[in-house]
C-alpha cells in the first residue's frame, strides 16, 4: 500500500511539472527561443462534451489537419544518421545538451537508418552498426526481412509484427529517435491505419489539445497519457508540440515515464532545423537533438535527417538483397544417420554427485565435524568447572534439578520442531533422529554440568527414550536407504544409470548439507530420479527389491542393442505408480498387456517404445494422461491411426525411421499439434499420407527425393519444417499444394533465399523462415 500511495504521489507530482515544461526549459529551432503562449481559439460551437471538458474543443481541428498531412506524405524517403553520447557528465540538465560543442567528443555509438514508403509500399533498413543490419520491405504483395541470420518472406502482418514497435511508418514525423522501449507518435498520426504492426505503446488517454506558439512557429499542443503494452503498471505523460507551418512535424517532444517510485526517465527530442524537398514541397526535419535522463544521468543523441530519393524506385521495395553468406549459397547440410539413444549411457536432465566425490570426501568430512564438536565441549567443559560463572550455574542448577530437566524437554522438542522444516527430514527420519541425539546430548550436558557420578532411574528412562527416538528415526531411513542403495548398486552393475536428487523445482525432495550428503552416502542425496536398466534387470524378482516407483523417467534398453519384448509382469511390480512421467524403451516392443499395466500411472504423458514393424496395441489408449507417443519402426497405415485414435489427450506424435503403407481414410479426426518425422527418405507417397494429418509436420534428419513428374499434394497440413535435411531450393515449391498452409521453418537445408523467394512467389500467404 505505501508503494502504491508514493507512486500515485510521485505521478501527479510529474503531471504537476509536466504542465510547465514548456514554459520552464529553452529549445533550438529555426528562430529564436520563445515560450509557448495561448492562441486566441477560433468561435465554434460547443457540445455537452465539449463544455464538460473545454481542453479538448480543439481536437476535431486538430483531426482535420490530420487528415490532409496524411493525404500529402504517400511517397517519402528519409535517412536517419545517430550520434549517441552515453552519461554525459558535464550536462545537467537535457535542455543545456543542445549548447555543447559535440564536434570534440568522440561518440559512443552511431546509427544509420533508412526509411521508404510509396503508398501502401514501404521499406526500413538497419544499415549500422553491422551486427545490427536487418532490413524488411513491403513490395505492395510479399513483405521481406533480411538479416545475418534469418530470411522471412509473408504476409506483411506477420513480418512486421516480428519486431519491437513499427518497421512501417506511415509518415516521416515518427522516425525521430530510436530510443527502447520510448512512447511512439504513431497512434497520432495513424488513427485510421487499420494494417498496424506490434507497438510497445499505446494511447491512453488525451488531456488537453491547445494551440499555441513556440519559437515563431504556431502549434498544437497535445498532452496524453500512454501506457506500455508489456507492462500495464508503467505509464508515461506525453507532450507534444506539432508545427503547423511544417506539416504538423514534431517541434519539441517530452515523455515522462515513472519506472517505479524513485526513478523518474525523461526523453525530450527538439527538431532544430528543417528541410523542404523541392519536387514536392513537403517538409522533413534536418537536425534533431534527443536527451534521455534517468535520475541524474544523461544520454544525448544528435540526430541528422537526409531525404532519400529510392522510394521513387518501385523496384526497390521487392529487391531484398540477403544479408548472410549462408543464405546466398548454403553449406551442404549434415544428415544424421539413425542410432538407438544410449540411454544407459547418458540420461537427459541435470547431473548429480557421483559416489566417487561421496568416497573421496566421507573421510575428511568425517573428520574435521568430529574435532569441531570435540573442541565445543572441550570447552565447554573447561568454562563450566574452571571460571566463576561455571561454578555459580552448577550450583542454581543443583538446586533446582526439576528445572533443568524441564528446560532439557523443552529444549530437545524445539529442537525436534525445528528439525521438521527442512524438505524430506520428516519422512526419511532424520527428524527423529537429531532429536534423540539432541536429548542425549543434554543428558551428558547435565552430568557434566552437576558432576554426578550415579545414573538415576529418571535418567536411565529419559536416556532409553532418546535413544529410541534415535534409532527409530535410523530404522526408518535405513530401510529406505538400503532398498535405494541396492537398487543403485545393481543397475550401475549392469551398465545401467541411476540419477539421485530432485528434477524439477517443485518436487518434495530431501534437503541435505553438503558435507552431511557426502558422509552418508550417494543414497541419502534424495529420491531416485531418473533411471536407464539393462532389460536382463528388468523383471519382478529384482523390482520387488527397489524402489522404482519413485523415478520419475524409467528407461529400459538392451546391452548390446537387440529387439527385445518388454516384461509386462515386471511393469505389474512396480507398486507405487504415483511419479511415473515418461517410460522409454529403446529397442523394445510393448504388448497389450504391457501397456495395460502402464495405464495404472495416472501420471504417465510420454511413451516411447520400437514398434519393430509390429502394430500398435489398441491399449495404448488406457493410459489415462498419455500426451506424447515415440514410434520407432512404426508403419503409418490404417491400423496405426485407430490405435492412435484410442488416446484421449494425444497432443504431439514422434515417428522414428517410420515405413509408409496405405491409408485409405481420408478424413483424419485426430487433434494433434504436430506430428514429428525423423531419420527417413520422403518420398512422394509418404509426403502425400503424411499431408492427409490436420496438423503441422517436422522433419529433422531427413532426405527428400522427389522426382520432376511426382505430384505432392499436402491437403491438410497448417506448417511444415525441415532442419537437418537436404531439401533445395528446386523441391520446395513443389510443396506449394497444401491449401491449409500458413507457415514454414527451415534450418540447415539446402534452401536459399532465392528458394524462399520462389515459394513465395506461388504462395505470398504462407509465412517462410529461414535460418
Amino acid at each position: 500500500m505505501a508503494r502504491l500511495l508514493a507512486t500515485v504521489l510521485l505521478l501527479s507530482g510529474v503531471l504537476l511539472i509536466g504542465a510547465n515544461s514548456f514554459a520552464a526549459e529553452e529549445s533550438v529551432s529555426d528562430g529564436a527561443h520563445q515560450a509557448p503562449s495561448e492562441t486566441q481559439p477560433a468561435s465554434v460551437s460547443q457540445s455537452a462534451t465539449d463544455r464538460a471538458n473545454p481542453l479538448l474543443q480543439r481536437y476535431p481541428d486538430l483531426c482535420e489537419e490530420l487528415d490532409r498531412v496524411r493525404q500529402i506524405y504517400t511517397s517519402w524517403g528519409l535517412r536517419r544518421h545517430s550520434r549517441t553520447f552515453e552519461e554525459v557528465a558535464d550536462v545537467p540538465t537535457p535542455a543545456q545538451a543542445r549548447s555543447i560543442e559535440w564536434s570534440d567528443k568522440t561518440p559512443d555509438d552511431q546509427s544509420e537508418y533508412r526509411f521508404l514508403r510509396s503508398n501502401e509500399m514501404f521499406r526500413t533498413d538497419c544499415l549500422e552498426p553491422e551486427h545490427y543490419r536487418v532490413s524488411v520491405a513491403y513490395d505492395g504483395r510479399l513483405a521481406r526481412t533480411r538479416s545475418p541470420r534469418k530470411a522471412y518472406n509473408g504476409p506483411v502482418n506477420k513480418v512486421g509484427g516480428m519486431y519491437e514497435g513499427s518497421v512501417a511508418p506511415l509518415l516521416p514525423h515518427t522516425v525521430f529517435s530510436d530510443f527502447s522501449y520510448a512512447p511512439d507518435l504513431e497512434w497520432f498520426y495513424e488513427l485510421r491505419d487499420a494494417n498496424r504492426f506490434m507497438r510497445w505503446t499505446m494511447a491512453l488517454d488525451v488531456r488537453s489539445v491547445k494551440q499555441v506558439t513556440y519559437n515563431d512557429h504556431p502549434c498544437w499542443e497535445v498532452n496524453w497519457i500512454a501506457i506500455h503494452n508489456d507492462d500495464s503498471e508503467t505509464t508515461t505523460t506525453c507532450e507534444v508540440l506539432f508545427a503547423r507551418d511544417r506539416s504538423l512535424i514534431p517541434l519539441r517532444q517530452v515523455y515522462r515515464t515513472l519506472i517505479n517510485p524513485i526513478t523518474l526517465r525523461t526523453v525530450t527530442i527538439d527538431t532544430d532545423e528543417f528541410q523542404q524537398q523541392d519536387s514536392a514541397g513537403l517538409w522533413y526535419p534536418r537536425t534533431a537533438t534527443a536527451t534521455q535522463q534517468i535520475n541524474e544521468e544523461v544520454q544525448v543523441k544528435l540526430i541528422k535527417f537526409d531525404v532519400d530519393e529510392q522510394f521513387r524506385q518501385e523496384a526497390f521495395f521487392s529487391n531484398v538483397a540477403p544479408l548472410a553468406a549462408s543464405h546466398k549459397k548454403p553449406p551442404a547440410p549434415i544428415v544424421a544417420a539413425y542410432a538407438p539413444a544410449p540411454i544407459l549411457n547418458m540420461l537427459p536432465g541435470p547431473g548429480s554427485d557421483s559416489l566417487s566425490a561421496t568416497h573421496e570426501f566421507r573421510r575428511k568430512t568425517a573428520g574435521s565435524g568430529a574435532i569441531g564438536v570435540l573442541t565445543f565441549f572441550v570447552v565447554l567443559s573447561i568454562c563450566l568447572k574452571a571460571t566463576r560463572l561455571g561454578r555459580v550455574t552448577r550450583e542454581f542448577f543443583g538446586r533446582h534439578r526439576t528445572l533443568l530437566g524441564v528446560t532439557g524437554i523443552m529444549v530437545t522438542v524445539g529442537i525436534g520442531a525445528i528439525a521438521v522444516y527442512p524438505p524430506g527430514w520428516l519422512t526419511y527420519g532424520l527428524s527423529m533422529m537429531i532429536t534423540g541425539l539432541a536429548g542425549l546430548a543434554w543428558i551428558a550436558f547435565s552430568f557434566v554440568l552437576l558432576g554426578d557420578r550415579q545414573v538415576s532411574l529418571r535418567v536411565v528412562l529419559s536416556a532409553a527414550a532418546c535413544a529410541a527416538i534415535l534409532l527409530g528415526g535410523y530404522n526408518r531411513g535405513l530401510k529406505r536407504m538400503k532398498v535405494r542403495q541396492r537398487m543403485i548398486s545393481e543397475v550401475r552393475q549392469e551398465g545401467g544409470q541411476i540419477k539421485m536428487g530432485i528434477w524439477r523445482l517443485d518436487e518434495d525432495g530431501l534437503y541435505l548439507p553438503t558435507s552431511l550428503r557426502r558422509l552418508l552416502g550417494e543414497a541419502w542425496s534424495g529420491r531416485a530420479n531418473r533411471a536407464a536398466i539393462s532389460s536382463d534387470l528388468f523383471t519382478p524378482e529384482h523390482i520387488n527389491n527397489w524402489c522404482l516407483g519413485e523415478v520419475k523417467w524409467l528407461g529400459v534398453a538392451a546391452a548390446g542393442d537387440q529387439p527385445f519384448e518388454v516384461d509386462d509382469k515386471a511393469i505389474a511390480s512396480i507398486s507405487d505408480t504415483r511419479s511415473l512421467w515418461t517410460f522409454h524403451v529403446e529397442g523394445g516392443y510393448l504388448n497389450g498387456e504391457a501397456l495395460r499395466q502402464l495405464s495404472r500411472f495416472h501420471r504417465l504423458i510420454d511413451v516411447y517404445f520400437d514398434c519393430q514393424g509390429r502394430p500398435v496395441p489398441r491399449e495404448i489408449g488406457l493410459i489415462p494422461e498419455l500426451e506424447r507417443v515415440w514410434l520407432t519402426n512404426a508403419v503409418v497405415n490404417d491400423d496405426l491411426i485407430a490405435s492412435l485414435r484410442e488416446i484421449k489427450n494425444l497432443d504431439y506424435v514422434t515417428l522414428i525411421t517410420p515405413k509408409f503403407g496405405d491409408l485409405t481414410q481420408s478424413d483424419l479426426d485426430l487433434a494433434l499439434v504436430g506430428i514429428e518425422v525423423r531419420h527417413t527418405t520422403l518420398t512422394p507417397k509418404a509426403l502425400n499420407v503424411l499431408g492427409k494429418f490436420s496438423t503441422q509436420l517436422k522433419f529433422v534428419d531427413c532426405k527428400v527425393k522427389l522426382a520432376p513428374a511426382d505430384e505432392v499434394a499436402l491437403a491438410k497440413t497448417t506448417a511444415f519444417s525441415f532442419r537437418n535435411s537436404n531439401v533445395n531450393d528446386s523441391e520446395l515449391p513443389r510443396l506449394a499444394k497444401a491449401p491449409r498452409l500458413i507457415r514454414i521453418d527451415l534450418e540447415e537445408t539446402d534452401i536459399s533465399a532465392s528458394g524462399i523467394e520462389a515459394f513465395s512467389m506461388l504462395r505470398p500467404d504462407v509465412f517462410v523462415s529461414l535460418k
